[in-house]
């Protein structure tokens, strides 16, 4: 596959606002989890867990055990302000391992978690040697500098790791789907949606998966999208880009049926580094017609100054 040759990975250049989209968007969810919940119920003790956040072993280095003592609400304003800084796109090279320390701390230290708390884990730190190889000031300009192929190797690698990654869990989540008998008969999504403890659906969500046919179908579907983007990274580019839509809208879905917003945010964050072009530029084609109408409004707005005070 040429995605794996030897010249795409020491000529492909990985540093653009394509993976910087990406990590931003995984930010955000932790960064929604983090202002939306109190300490007291992110870190409150449970059955079996008399003290939290534990700490022992490698979670000491977390930001809440090492604050513990001190504030846990110290720490989720610091962990924020990190999260701040990284959705900026300020300097990669620095905030790509403290937002992997933010995100390991929270899905290690937290008790109220999703797995989009262990997804965004796992990729950023996936994603540390990128972005220590990664010297751009801002993550959003994309640097056409030319950089040492060692450099490049490393960052192409990475975004191979964490494509790698992505297919890994979508596959994951439909072997293990396939072995539960619901998931074939097309009636798991009822039990889902009866149970407020995985969702609050509204009414007419719920009044429509009523229907045998609507049931069957949508648990069917949920199956067959993610055995599509399982197989994303084996595909053209052309079709990977109708994936990303297909993934971006399913992952809309369930957060209308299951208000997952965390996971949702890092699943999407994780699905445009594994299927946009890395070498491409994300802002490049979308945002031409604005820019075309400021440059009018400017030069009609310079040329009635001009003629004001001529």
């Amino acid at each position: 596959m040429d995605l794996f040759s030897a010249n795409r990975l020491a000529s492909s250049n990985p540093f653009t606002n394509v993976y910087g989209l990406g990590r931003s968007v995984i930010a955000f969810g932790t960064l929604l989890t983090l202002l939306f919940n109190d300490t007291n119920l992110l870190f409150k003790t449970a059955q079996g867990i008399p003290d939290c956040p534990l700490c022992f072993d490698l979670t000491k280095i977390t930001i809440f055990c090492l604050f513990k003592s001190i504030s846990l609400n110290l720490a989720k304003w610091i962990s924020i302000l990190i999260l701040c800084l990284v959705i900026s796109g300020w300097r990669p090279y620095f905030t790509g391992l403290l937002h992997w320390w933010v995100s390991f701390s929270l899905n290690t230290s937290a008790i109220v978690l999703d797995g989009g708390d262990q997804v965004a884990s796992v990729i950023t730190l996936l994603l540390i040697p990128l972005t220590l190889a990664d010297r751009r000031k801002n993550h959003w300009v994309n640097d056409s500098e030319n950089r040492s192929k060692y450099l490049l190797i490393v960052g192409n690698l990475t975004i191979i790791l964490i494509q790698l990654q992505v297919s890994v869990i979508y596959f994951h989540a439909v072997v293990g789907k396939i072995q539960v008998e619901e998931w074939i008969s097309g009636t798991a999504l009822y039990y889902f949606l009866q149970d407020p403890l995985f969702s609050d659906a509204p009414t007419i969500i719920i009044q429509l998966f009523k229907s045998p046919f609507i049931l069957t179908g949508m648990t069917w579907i949920v199956l067959l999208t993610e055995i599509f983007l399982s197989v994303g990274l084996f595909l053209d580019y052309k079709h990977k880009r109708h994936l990303l839509y297909l993934g971006i809208a399913f992952h809309l879905v369930i957060i209308l049926v299951f208000g997952l917003v965390t996971f949702a945010c890092s699943m999407i964050g994780a699905l445009i580094i594994y299927l946009m072009p890395q070498e491409s530029d994300f802002f490049k084609g979308r945002f031409v017609g604005i820019y075309k109408i400021a440059l009018k409004l400017r030069q009609r707005v310079t040329s009635k100054y001009n003629s004001t005070t001529g």
